[in-house]
């Protein structure tokens, strides 16, 4: 597997963008000091001029925005690694079968708000599927740019890490998938 690119997905609203950039910025600073990625960032055509902006203003140079489905999937194929903000994006990076790490952060006060609602200690479906985590999460105050590229790191440098973590949430996979189901599962969670 030709491993070139690390994929990064922010998320598609600007509040994501606003939140994730600036953490996936200081992560890609951090990750080239000792490695030659090209920085995957998916996204809608919308949103790919706000991107690139970040990008280009913190002088990073080795990245490649995609904005159709062909080519965004090509690229988290042949990612080593994909580091995404929680939501239906994972289901795509899963059917990809790249691995994955899982960042989700809101306002303190949202998430105050929120939580004594939440019945799972998961925010990945497939987490929340196999009642462990099968896929890295980093949530709230672990939701930064040490902890993530902490957590990055040991699967940068471990391909036995990478694989096992595709296999195990493949397990998982497995006992929902019929035909289509992750597609059929993405148009409902878009609904």
């Amino acid at each position: 597997k030709n491993q070139k690119y690390l994929t990064l997905c922010p998320g598609s609203r600007n509040s994501e963008l606003m939140t994730f950039m600036p953490i996936f910025i200081e992560i890609i600073k951090k990750i080239n000091l000792n490695n030659n990625f090209i920085f995957h960032i998916p996204t809608s055509i919308p949103n790919k001029n706000l991107i690139n902006n970040y990008l280009v203003k913190s002088k990073i140079d080795n990245f490649l925005i995609t904005t159709n489905d062909d080519d965004k999937n090509r690229c988290i194929q042949e990612s080593i690694l994909t580091i995404s903000k929680s939501g239906t994006i994972t289901l795509d990076i899963c059917k990809n079968q790249c691995p994955l790490i899982v960042v989700y952060k809101t306002s303190w006060l949202n998430y105050l708000l929120i939580k004594p609602f939440v019945k799972t200690k998961f925010g990945n479906i497939l987490n929340i599927i196999g009642n462990f985590e099968v896929i890295p999460e980093l949530i709230q105050g672990k939701c930064n740019s040490d902890e993530i590229y902490k957590t990055a790191k040991k699967f940068i440098d471990d391909e036995l890490l990478r694989d096992q973590l595709v296999i195990e949430y493949n397990k998982i996979l497995e006992t929902i998938i019929v035909p289509d189901s992750l597609e059929r599962i993405s148009n409902y969670l878009l609904e």
